[in-house]
């Protein structure tokens, strides 16, 4: 049986005849060129391109399953619903399901019953799962899994562990939106067009202006990068990072605990700054160091 490690995530529903169009005129991605195998995270917005939704979605038959961080549900379903009505569509927590996590350490490995994709963002659905490969660079690989009704499919997943997990989705650069941070950050700021997470092609959708404006017209000054350091540091999300002068120089997007790494972190940090350091400090004596790296992310 697969060690499944619940994750903090929740998963909602928006199903009508109409739900393509809805969403087309809310999210970052296109949804009318989401194929029935593929995976996409996506973003919804404020008018200023500031994100209180970070999401992976996925297309069934006439409905879409997005699957994001707990925290942000409620003012996620409560912003979409303001304009929904408008639609043929309806938006729902999926309140059976389970969201969990699964690592193998090479991709071709097979869990019992379990079928996994070959490729990052392609998912497989099997007895009412959704068996998705994230982005990751090299072994382990990870899975999201979408237990849609975990009681029927009798699977037993860990509350233990998603520590590690999110640890590993860090230290592959992909980032979260949580309460604290929903209108925070732009969807560039955290690396998401290298995610595949923003169509520039697609017509016009929420905070599209800025978004748009940032990479034809703006000169993007910042980024997320990867910190991390030996010590075993407490870092939230949305909490400042300083150069050596204790100046503030960058902002926590999400940080763990890792197995092998005390501490990993990502955070928006000015570009023009790490071409002269590598280390920023997680307080204002600079006594806690964390060291500055590049994300390579791979198609």
């Amino acid at each position: 049986m697969p060690d499944y490690t619940q994750l903090n995530r929740t998963l909602i529903r928006i199903k009508g005849i109409d739900a393509e169009k809805f969403l087309q005129g809310q999210i970052s991605t296109d949804v009318a060129s989401l194929s029935h195998n593929k995976v996409s995270y996506s973003t919804l917005n404020d008018p200023k391109g500031r994100m209180y939704g970070l999401f992976k979605i996925l297309r069934l038959e006439d409905d879409y399953l997005l699957s994001l961080h707990t925290s942000t549900v409620d003012q996620v379903i409560s912003k979409l619903s303001k304009y929904v009505v408008f639609f043929k569509c309806k938006i729902t927590k999926v309140s059976t399901a389970v969201v969990s996590g699964l690592t193998f350490k090479k991709n071709n490995d097979q869990a019992e019953n379990l079928a996994l994709p070959s490729e990052p963002m392609h998912y497989i659905e099997s007895n009412e799962k959704m068996v998705i490969q994230l982005p990751s660079h090299g072994a382990p690989f990870l899975y999201e899994i979408w237990h849609l009704n975990p009681d029927a499919d009798d699977v037993t997943v860990s509350e233990t562990g998603s520590e590690s997990w999110n640890a590993l989705e860090t230290l592959s650069g992909i980032p979260e939106v949580y309460e604290s941070t929903q209108g925070a950050f732009i969807l560039q700021d955290l690396n998401l067009q290298e995610l595949g997470a923003v169509s520039f092609k697609k017509g016009c959708y929420t905070g599209q202006e800025i978004i748009a404006r940032m990479k034809y017209l703006g000169k993007q000054k910042k980024k997320t990068y990867l910190i991390q350091s030996e010590q075993n540091l407490t870092i939230l999300p949305k909490q400042y990072i300083y150069d050596s002068s204790g100046k503030r120089c960058g902002t926590v997007v999400r940080s763990h605990r890792s197995d092998t790494s005390e501490t990993v972190a990502l955070a928006v940090i000015n570009k023009l700054y790490t071409e002269e350091n590598t280390v920023v400090y997680s307080d204002e004596m600079a006594t806690h160091a964390l060291t500055i790296r590049e994300i390579h992310y791979t198609s």
